[in-house]
């Protein structure tokens, strides 16, 4: 198997085909839309935008060791009603679109996002080998990553897109990686993997038995890797543009 030719790349979103990174005053100037949305459908008079930002702080952070102790992806329904809006009363009928509109625009406005600006050359030329080309990544909203690759203008490379938020299921475990090469049927000794952290990306990719796992580094990088976190990747790049170079023009293992 290790023998096989590389036949598809897949790559996370955030860190890798795109920067991404916050600070408290990106945080705090997206707090006032999200404070507004929320008021338009539930009635809570007594939160302000200090008492939002603090339950929106320690909530995400106690929802971080949810997930990353189960490699799961809880709705975002869930994720409002048990880690950020406990003890708010909120009426039983509002509409699941409504936690999704959250959901959006927190992983869209309290974070900056960009394109690296070698995407697109990159994507390009690996198409151009008759690759086929995957997005795996973690997220919490299910329309963020197909508005991205959209809103981008790089949608159209990607044979496959999956994301914790429709998978349910969370890298590092191997099952999401699994599930994207079965889509583009292939093994996952055809597949490499490129993402930022070593404890989702190389760990799971690894895992799942892809040929290579590799990391670009990232603002998320030192964030969500600690100095347990052991699994070493196959190569470190610090540009999209290296990958070419793994994968010659006649897909043969370089």
């Amino acid at each position: 198997m290790s023998d096989l030719p590389i036949r598809s790349v897949l790559f996370d979103l955030g860190g890798t085909l795109e920067d991404v990174w916050f600070d408290e005053t990106i945080q705090r100037t997206a707090l006032k839309e999200f404070l507004k949305l929320l008021k338009e459908r539930i009635d809570c008079p007594d939160l302000t935008e200090e008492s939002l930002y603090t339950r929106l702080t320690k909530g995400m952070a106690h929802y971080k060791t949810w997930r990353e102790t189960r490699q799961r992806e809880m709705d975002p329904e869930g994720v409002f009603r048990t880690f950020v809006l406990e003890g708010i009363p909120i009426p039983a009928d509002i509409p699941v679109d409504f936690w999704e509109t959250l959901a959006f625009h927190y992983e869209s406005r309290f974070f900056y996002r960009e394109l690296r600006p070698e995407t697109p050359t990159v994507l390009e030329a690996l198409k151009k080998r008759s690759l086929k080309l995957g997005v795996i990544s973690n997220i919490m909203s299910r329309s963020l990553v197909p508005h991205r690759l959209k809103t981008c203008g790089i949608e159209h490379y990607f044979d496959v897109v999956l994301t914790s938020s429709t998978f349910g299921i969370r890298k590092p475990n191997p099952a999401i990686f699994l599930k994207a090469v079965e889509l583009l049927k292939m093994s996952p000794a055809e597949a490499i993997y490129i993402g930022d952290t070593l404890s989702r990306d190389v760990a799971g990719a690894r895992r799942a038995g892809f040929k290579k796992a590799i990391q670009i580094r990232s603002f998320f990088t030192s964030i969500s890797d600690s100095p347990e976190d052991r699994e070493a990747p196959d190569l470190v790049i610090q540009s999209l543009s290296e990958v070419l170079s793994l994968v010659p023009r006649n897909g043969d293992i370089p």
